[in-house]
């Protein structure tokens, strides 16, 4: 997982998270015989006939990278607007996001219709993307820094206040932190404090005891 180190202490309940997943994903089959229901449908890979809960399972697989990848994302505290696509370290990323999208929905597809030539096609594309990627990143050793910084430079410029919100917080001192949360939206002091704190890395009060010495 990629993120601020402070972010580490969510690695032990992810991984947790994803045993149970794994385990619940591979239980499913077997509650097709303990509740006595028919297999309806035939597997994709083999041909064989698969109960509900199975063939829900050999979909269901799929579903935690697609998980992984979106926890990783906002333990980073990034969002898309923080991926700069025309930057040299995160293009090659985003056009490899993109493939590998489009080759699991066709997976994803194929197992779902079914199809057994769209499955097989999905497989065999995504061989050869993981395979491409995996030289392309060998050949460009410092291709994920890059990316990760370029990110973070588009997620800091993003957050960074400008000229006029600054002059608005020293302008007008006999305001309070409160009345600064209401008037940009935020319900309540704590909620903007936190928000304030994870965004800026000090309180409102020091951030506005640190400007003022400027």
């Amino acid at each position: 997982m990629s993120g601020e180190e402070g972010r580490l202490r969510l690695v032990r309940p992810v991984l947790f998270a994803g045993i149970a997943w794994s385990l619940l994903v591979w239980c499913l089959p077997f509650l097709d015989y303990l509740l006595g229901w028919d297999a309806t449908r035939l597997s994709i890979e083999n041909g064989t006939r698969l109960g509900i809960l199975h063939n829900a399972a050999s979909i269901a697989i799929y579903a935690w990278p697609i998980a992984v990848s979106v926890i990783a994302v906002r333990t980073g505290h990034h969002s898309l607007r923080d991926i700069p696509t025309n930057g040299a370290g995160t293009r090659p990323l985003v056009r490899g996001t993109l493939c590998l999208i489009l080759v699991l929905c066709v997976i994803l597809a194929g197992a779902a219709l079914p199809s057994v030539a769209l499955y097989r096609t999905g497989h065999a594309a995504l061989e050869i993307l993981t395979l491409f990627m995996y030289l392309f990143t060998v050949a460009r050793p410092h291709l994920l820094s890059r990316a990760r910084l370029e990110i973070r430079e588009t997620q800091e410029k993003s957050l960074k206040l400008n000229d006029d919100e600054t002059r608005f917080i020293l302008e007008r001192p006999d305001r309070s932190v409160l009345d600064i949360a209401m008037d940009v939206g935020y319900g309540s002091r704590a909620v903007f404090n936190s928000q304030f704190m994870r965004i800026v890395g000090m309180c409102p009060s020091e951030y506005r005891r640190t400007a003022s010495r400027r």
